[in-house]
């Protein structure tokens, strides 16, 4: 992950790459053709890899992703692609609102 913010009420806050490695924050997201995809990250727990599926619907980005309990939980992102960089955006149940970029690697 190259970049991530948050806007929440009067508050603001955006990372770069350099703030989150120096936070050792890992978020990796693997897509492949046949709509299968993997998320990797330690932002909730330790480095942990879920396996699914992806899927697109005009900007949004839905990922289907299956726990190490088994759940499977959806997320669906605003997204947009801007060269290498894969911009996200969502909406949180508090009303905070999340943004991410991650560089095709």
């Amino acid at each position: 992950v190259s970049l991530m913010g948050y806007e929440h009420q009067a508050e603001t806050i955006t990372y770069t790459e350099s703030q989150l490695d120096s936070m050792g924050i890992i978020w990796t997201l693997k897509f492949e053709e046949d709509g299968t995809a993997e998320q990797t990250t330690n932002m909730s727990a330790p480095l942990v890899t879920f396996p699914g599926t992806w899927s697109t619907s005009g900007n949004k980005l839905t990922l289907e992703l299956t726990a190490t309990t088994g759940e499977v939980g959806t997320m669906t992102y605003e997204y947009a692609i801007d060269g290498n960089i894969l911009k996200l955006n969502w909406d949180m149940p508090t009303g905070a609102k999340l943004y991410a970029e991650l560089t095709k690697q």
